[in-house]
Formats: structure tokens, C-alpha cells, sequence
């Protein structure tokens, strides 16, 4: 399933991300384009998970995978 989230280590930062795991309320979170070593365990009522599409609805910059940022817009 895929999802904007809050990059824990940058706060300020919504990335796109993907659930790799759920175990119990906890879901493993996946930012796309990042390696594993990023993923972060967090509540599935987390405040700091949203559904796709939650940054445009509420005007906030979504972070894009690395190396897509060259790509975003230019299509």
C-alpha cells in the first residue's frame, strides 16, 4: 500500500513511502527510492502517516523518491 509519511529522522519532510510490513498496530514504512536501512516501525494510527494525495489536498510539499526530483514537472 502506498502513502505519503513524515521522514522521522527530517521532520519536516512528507515522502512517498510504501508498507513493506504489519505486525500487530505497527506498520514497517518504506520510502521509496531509499534504501532498507531507512525504513521506520511506526503506529498505524500514527499522526504522521497520511493517504496519497493528503500533500495536495492540504498544500504541502510531497518529497519525491531520490531521483525523481530532475523528472518532477518537466513532462
Amino acid at each position: 500500500m502506498k502513502l505519503e509519511a513524515v521522514d522521522l529522522m527530517e521532520p519536516r519532510l512528507v515522502c512517498v513511502a510504501t508498507v513493506k510490513r504489519c505486525v500487530g498496530r505497527l506498520l514497517l514504512i518504506h520510502f521509496d527510492g531509499w534504501e532498507d536501512e531507512f525504513d521506520q516501525w511506526v503506529d498505524h494510527q500514527s499522526p504522521d502517516i497520511y493517504p496519497v494525495g493528503w500533500c495536495e489536498l492540504v498544500g504541502y510539499q510531497l518529497q519525491p523518491p531520490p531521483g525523481l526530483e530532475s523528472t518532477v514537472g518537466s513532462g
